[in-house]
């Protein structure tokens, strides 16, 4: 019984570590990170969203054979220069897919800012994508 308490206890206390671990801020020089909902002015590819898409459909080349519908979820942050960082798979396809579109994403041209308070800032954006593989 005794040790099953101090099981019980080490436990509690391992996951309550790595819980923790897992929430340290991003190493970066600015940590101040806004999302979308909180802008006054959105970040905006040239041309708006939908000129974003055509920039993933051009470049984005799948690996392997895929057919059907894929659902994707991306985020990414826009830094205050319009560039594009932290880009992250929140729902991919497989690892050499997903490194392919990570790619593509941080290769993408520069967007405008999110601006608050009249300065550009960090803003996070996440991305639906739905991919139909013939």
């Amino acid at each position: 019984m005794k040790q099953l308490f101090f099981a019980a206890i080490f436990t509690f206390f391992a996951l309550n570590y790595v819980s923790a671990q897992e929430t340290k801020p991003l190493k970066t020089t600015d940590y101040s990170l806004v999302t979308n909902d909180e802008l006054q002015t959105k970040p905006e590819f040239p041309g708006g969203v939908s000129e974003f898409y055509q920039y993933i459909i051009d470049n984005f080349k799948p690996e392997s054979k895929l057919k059907g519908v894929q659902k994707l979820y991306v985020y990414f942050v826009i830094e205050k220069d319009g560039s594009i960082s932290i880009v992250k798979i929140l729902k991919g396809l497989d690892e050499k897919n997903d490194e392919n579109l990570i790619k593509v994403i941080q290769n993408s041209p520069k967007w405008s800012p999110g601006i608050q308070n009249g300065k550009p800032v960090r803003a996070s954006f996440n991305l639906p994508l739905t991919i139909n593989f013939k």
